[in-house]
């Protein structure tokens, strides 16, 4: 996984080529090591596939608005961030699509806007981090402010514009 890939741009989109780099998983295994490394350009296949999905359909996806962004107080404290979202019992009208209800396992985006293409993501000052769910409270407990937890891929203010301030 530590190896740096030669794959041009339309490689990457270009689902057959990749499935070309995936080599059949065999019936048995000499060692434990062969094992793992039997199942790593799987899942990285699997993975690239499933994502480049998401990406065609990224004007579709649910959003919320993130009211705070805390550091956590609960160890690990490091990349742990606790968040609060707005959560509006009646319809709001300036959003539009589905609202999202974080989920333990969710894989998000913070963004400051609802992007439309995949070019939106890397446009500055448009920024934004990957981060990993790691709690979420009950919507039927807490319906008006849901709070959940993220492991970030980065540190939040890590000096990227406009990403260090704690309340969006």
């Amino acid at each position: 996984m530590g190896k740096k890939s030669k794959l041009k741009q339309e490689q990457v989109t270009d689902r057959r080529s990749l499935v070309d780099l995936v080599q059949r998983i065999p019936d048995a295994f000499v060692t434990l090591t062969s094992y793992m490394k039997a199942f790593i350009p799987s899942l990285v296949e699997e993975n690239h596939a499933d994502s480049l999905s998401n990406m065609k359909t990224l004007s579709h996806v649910p959003t919320c608005e993130i009211l705070t962004i805390k550091d956590s107080d609960e160890p690990p404290g490091d990349l742990f961030y606790d968040i609060t979202d707005k959560r509006d019992t009646e319809t709001d009208e300036n959003h539009k699509g589905m609202t999202y209800e974080p989920q333990v396992g969710d894989v998000i985006a913070l963004t400051y806007v609802r992007p439309k293409c995949i070019d939106d993501l890397n446009r500055p000052p448009r920024f934004y981090l990957i981060a990993y769910v790691d709690k979420a409270n009950d919507i039927d407990e807490f319906p008006d402010a849901l709070q959940f937890k993220i492991l970030s891929s980065k540190p939040i203010n890590n000096g990227e514009p406009d990403m260090h301030k704690t309340n969006r």
